[in-house]
């Protein structure tokens, strides 16, 4: 199953991560997430479009960042 790891450094706090792997969970395709809040690590497991992972991703971190 396809491994997409990313670096997420602002992702630090309880609110963040459930936003992010709320969001990445609708993705199609996603079968799996796991988030290491130590390392700023999100591993998505799945056969999704990583362009519409990406895009969901992008999504969230605006919409965190106005809510703020």
């Amino acid at each position: 199953m396809p491994l997409i790891a990313l670096h997420v450094p602002w992702m630090t706090d309880r609110a963040s991560v459930r936003a992010v792997t709320a969001t990445v969970r609708d993705v199609a395709g996603v079968d799996s997430v796991e988030v290491d809040v130590t390392a700023a690590m999100l591993m998505v497991r799945g056969q999704m479009d990583e362009t519409a992972l990406l895009r969901a991703i992008a999504d969230t971190v605006r919409s965190l960042g106005s809510s703020g």
